[in-house]
């Protein structure tokens, strides 16, 4: 038969610094989810804004404003989507038959 032991002995407690590790993992995780999340918000909301200035391009990570000198204007009318129907496609500039971007590959 075993006998049961009757003495037990103290462990030297562990520092702060797992718990500092684990706080410090914590803090860049929430930080990552909260740069992803702000990607997707800005690519869902991205506004284009023709002021005198020049166009403005945002809200995002990467928003500008190009100076309305820099833009070239040769070639460009004025489209009011309620009138001119055929413009608006609904799929953007991506899709079949759009007039603006031709999609990749559509030569």
């Amino acid at each position: 038969m075993r006998q049961k032991m009757d003495r037990v002995f103290g462990i030297i407690p562990s520092g702060s610094g797992p718990v500092w590790f684990v706080v410090g993992l914590s803090v860049v995780l929430l930080l990552v989810i909260g740069f992803i999340g702000f990607i997707v918000y800005s690519s869902k909301n991205v506004k284009f804004e023709v002021t005198d200035q020049g166009l403005r391009i945002g809200p995002s990570i990467y928003g500008r404003l190009i100076p309305r000198a820099d833009l070239v204007t040769g070639g460009v009318k004025v489209i009011d989507l309620r009138v001119n129907q055929e413009y608006s496609r609904g799929g953007g500039p991506t899709a079949p038959d759009c007039p603006v971007m031709p999609r990749a590959g559509s030569d």
